[in-house]
């Protein structure tokens, strides 16, 4: 198959793994993301455009990622949880999952994530609340949630000290009362 082939031409290749880009449009890929890939620790960009629905992708052995700066996946009809142990991915900056089927909760580990500037979950099937510990990322510049009417309650006074911030995408979720003032 297509897939052991490929896993076995990159070891074979003795490739150092910094950056990991895959567009296909062939469904032969549907289990290209087992959880053996959890060894790729120095992996620092990681982009998947796959149009077959893979739920392998968010395994939370993954965690180990801990160089993982850019997670690109967004618009694949991957399902499943965001896994807490993510919140080693402590040099990230980009996490962008919006546009496929996720469910559960936001982890409010992810308050680790002090660098992260994009963070977008937008159109998943995400429920419960804003975790208040997001307040913590003093660098986010864009926090994309829209599109999940499962998420509820208000919108953590935490929130207001994020002082970079330039885009915040809310709508189609059940949110209530008021934007924080600080």
């Amino acid at each position: 198959n297509s897939v052991a082939r490929f896993q076995a031409n990159w070891r074979r290749l003795g490739l150092k793994l910094f950056k990991f880009d895959i567009t296909s449009t062939n469904s032969t890929l549907r289990n290209l993301f087992p959880p053996s890939y959890a060894n790729w620790t120095k992996v620092s960009s990681f982009d998947v455009v796959t149009p077959t629905p893979s739920p392998e992708l968010f395994h939370a052995s993954y965690g180990s990622w801990s160089n993982l700066v850019t997670l690109s996946a967004w618009n694949n009809a991957f399902s499943g949880s965001l896994p807490s142990e993510y919140k080693n991915w402590t040099s990230i900056s980009t996490f962008d999952v919006g546009g496929n089927f996720l469910s559960g909760t936001l982890p409010p580990e992810y308050s680790a994530w002090g660098g992260i500037f994009l963070f977008s979950v937008r159109t998943n099937n995400l429920s419960g609340t804003l975790p208040p510990q997001y307040g913590a990322w003093t660098e986010i510049d864009t926090f994309r949630v829209a599109n999940n009417n499962m998420l509820v309650g208000t919108l953590p006074a935490s929130y207001g000290a994020w002082a970079q911030a330039t885009q915040i995408y809310l709508y189609n979720a059940n949110f209530s009362g008021s934007i924080p003032d600080s």
